[in-house]
């Protein structure tokens, strides 16, 4: 563990500076990686890593994901998902569904599977 300065140790025990550890990772492929203690989560496939990007490949991400940010949807805080799947024993009367979209005045395919956007509709009017 390294050693800090009493210089240094009486500053940061005024509170006005946080200490963290930072490593730096220079990858042949020209990708430099940066992580602190206080990396932010990104999430992907189940699976949660840490990173903490410089602005140039904050960028570099940012553009490469924004195409699927835009599709997808913000999952909420807790990390359990939405809609979609219904517990089960909640049958739903498909026909019943359709026939609320209609009067509601959205459209709905007479078969096939019924949007989640519909189905979220509908569970929150009943």
């Amino acid at each position: 563990m390294k050693t800090l300065s009493p210089a240094l140790q009486s500053h940061l025990a005024t509170g006005t500076t946080t200490l963290c550890w930072c490593w730096k990772i220079a990858r042949a492929d020209a990708l430099t990686l940066g992580f602190t203690d206080h990396d932010v989560p990104l999430s992907f496939d189940g699976v949660t890593y840490e990173i903490d990007l410089g602005k140039k490949n904050r960028a570099r991400l940012e553009r490469a994901l924004a195409p699927f940010i835009e599709a997808g949807r913000r999952a909420p805080r807790g990390g359990r998902r939405r809609g979609g799947r219904r517990p089960a024993g909640s049958p739903v009367d498909r026909s019943a569904v359709r026939a609320w979209a209609r009067a509601a005045g959205l459209k709905v395919s007479e078969r096939g599977r019924i949007s989640a956007d519909i189905m979220s509709q509908y569970d929150a009017a009943h």
